[in-house]
């Protein structure tokens, strides 16, 4: 089994949260813990690096939902 990621989340974060429809809020929190827990850094269809990283380290980009509605950005930090 691959090792386990921990989330930390920024604070923006909660303010977008609330901004979502909250029928929603379960969906991107699971998906999120699904995707992002266990290999956050391996590719998928909807799991890709963004092509110019940040200044805080190599950003991805997760999409989900219908239609690819909700777009979760990450970046990856060394312990």
């Amino acid at each position: 089994m691959a090792p386990r990621y921990e989330l930390i989340y920024a604070e923006e974060t909660y303010q977008h949260i609330a901004a979502i429809e909250r029928q929603y809020h379960s969906l991107i929190r699971r998906t999120i813990e699904q995707q992002l827990l266990y290999e956050p850094n391996v590719r998928t269809c909807n799991r890709k690096p963004l092509v110019k990283p940040s200044r805080f380290g190599e950003a991805w980009e997760l999409r989900f939902g219908l239609y690819n509605r909700f777009h979760v950005f990450y970046v990856l930090m060394n312990k």
